[in-house]
């Protein structure tokens, strides 16, 4: 038997995006109240960076690409945002470049909602995590951000490129 079938599959997905945002905010209050604020945000970023590493090797596996080139940074990077809800576009200027925007970030409104979103730097976080997620991608990647959603931008840029391109 393949399932019950109780739930449609569109209500799944929306179950599984608000377990994914509860087990992550639930855990890190957990570690939080034993260890003090400091551990638990460097054992989110561990989790979160490895996290990424892993998705990224199973949707390569499963959409059969081997990155080098930015349709397929595209595919896969905007997959790992579409799991949770984001919102986003992609603009390919000329010069072999990606820019990435975020209209809606489903972690920063879930910080917000949860009172928190003071105490987490998003911008810091993303520094952390999205090096791994590149590199899992491609190892020439590289990243950075011109605009951010917490800093009072209407949405969060960041310029993805191959390191051989010098960043303007």
């Amino acid at each position: 038997m393949e399932g019950s079938g109780y739930l449609k599959e569109s209500d799944k997905i929306k179950l599984q995006e608000k377990e994914l945002t509860a087990l992550d905010g639930l855990w890190f209050v957990e570690v939080e109240k034993r260890w003090g604020y400091e551990a638990a945000n460097q054992i989110n970023l561990e989790v979160w960076r490895r996290c990424g590493e892993i998705l990224v090797r199973e949707m390569k596996k499963i959409l059969q690409l081997k990155g080098g080139d930015l349709e397929e940074v595209k595919v896969l990077f905007g997959s790992l945002l579409e799991l949770d809800g984001t919102t986003f576009d992609f603009e390919s200027p000329k010069d072999q470049r990606l820019m990435l925007r975020i209209n809606r970030c489903v972690w920063y409104e879930n910080l917000k909602k949860a009172g928190r979103h003071t105490l987490h730097d998003c911008m810091a976080i993303d520094l952390a995590i999205l090096p791994s997620w590149l590199k899992a991608i491609d190892p020439r990647l590289t990243f950075r951000f011109f605009k951010a959603i917490p800093k009072g931008d209407g949405c969060c840029e960041i310029m993805i490129q191959y390191e051989d391109k010098p960043a303007s």
